[in-house]
């Protein structure tokens, strides 16, 4: 397995366990939350996530999450954006 890909493989476990396995710090604070993950890129020591999240009696997100990995495949730093899914949009692509 290549470097890129056991740090993809790394990010992507620890996404599901965080949210959609409520493990070990979301299950309090919003359980029911949920992300669908559309696609994951990696590039040097960057991982990055296009995610759908899905808040429990909230907004639908489209979301963007970028770790910075270790020699050790770590995650080492941590970036996001989020945008409130909207009802409609002005043209046919959607968000993801």
């Amino acid at each position: 397995m290549s470097d890129l890909d056991r740090n993809k493989a790394n990010v992507v476990v620890f996404y599901e366990r965080m949210f959609n396995d409520c493990d070990p710090r979301m299950a309090g604070e919003w359980p029911g939350e949920r992300v669908d993950i559309k696609r994951v890129i990696a590039e040097g020591d960057m991982v990055v996530l296009h995610c759908h999240q899905h808040w429990p009696g909230g907004e639908d997100y489209a979301g963007i999450d970028i770790f910075r990995r270790d020699d050790a495949g770590r995650a080492v730093g941590h970036w996001d954006v989020l945008q409130v899914m909207p009802t409609q949009s002005a043209n046919p692509n959607g968000m993801f």
